[in-house]
Order: structure tokens, then sequence, then C-alpha cells
């Protein structure tokens, strides 16, 4: 995927809520996974902006307040549970490429 300046994802979950057989597999999501191309300091294809944000991580009330940036680096993979609550912060400059994947609950 190619994030471009102005693109952003709002905080959500890769795993929807809904019922329909459009969303099964959207369902069945159980680890989303990136790996991240580029990074920000990459001497190449830098970009700005992009960072992955990921909230609820911790084990207490009202977790899903508090968001953990990570630190991007090149070649960097993420795993994460697919209804783990996470977020885009805008593209300021240049082109951030990213592999994405996911893995589905086989029950």
């Amino acid at each position: 995927m190619r994030y471009v300046p102005g693109d952003f994802f709002v905080p959500h979950r890769d795993v929807e809520e809904v019922e329909g057989e459009a969303v099964i597999d959207v369902q069945r999501r159980f680890v989303s996974l990136l790996i991240f191309l580029n990074a920000p300091d990459d001497p190449d294809v830098p970009y700005q902006g992009g960072d992955l944000t990921l909230y609820g991580l911790l084990d207490i009330p009202d977790s899903e307040k508090f968001g953990f940036p990570l630190n991007i680096e090149q070649g960097m993979l993420v795993a994460y549970r697919s209804n783990t609550l996470h977020g885009v912060s805008p593209i300021l400059s240049g082109n951030r490429y990213v592999i994405i994947g996911v893995f589905y609950d086989q029950s």
C-alpha cells in the first residue's frame, strides 16, 4: 500500500462488528500485520507523518484513550490482534510504503 500526502486512517479496528455476507471474511480476521518498506529517515524514500498508533494496550480501564505511536524502521514487521484499535496520522510529505497482511481465524 502506498500512502501519499494527506492519506491517513482514523482510529479503527480491522474487524467489523456488522452482519452480512460482504463482511464475513473481515469478521474472521484474527491477526493483522504490516511490513514497513521505508521509514521517515530513509535516505532514498523518506516521508513525514504517517505515525502508526496503537490504543488499548494497557490492562487498565479506559486504556483505549491512550495511544502509543511506534518508532518505525525500514523492514520492521508489526503484528497485532485485528481487534486492536489503531490509526495512522496524516502523511505530510513523501510516500509511505507498507505491505499489509492478515491471518484469519479458521474456526
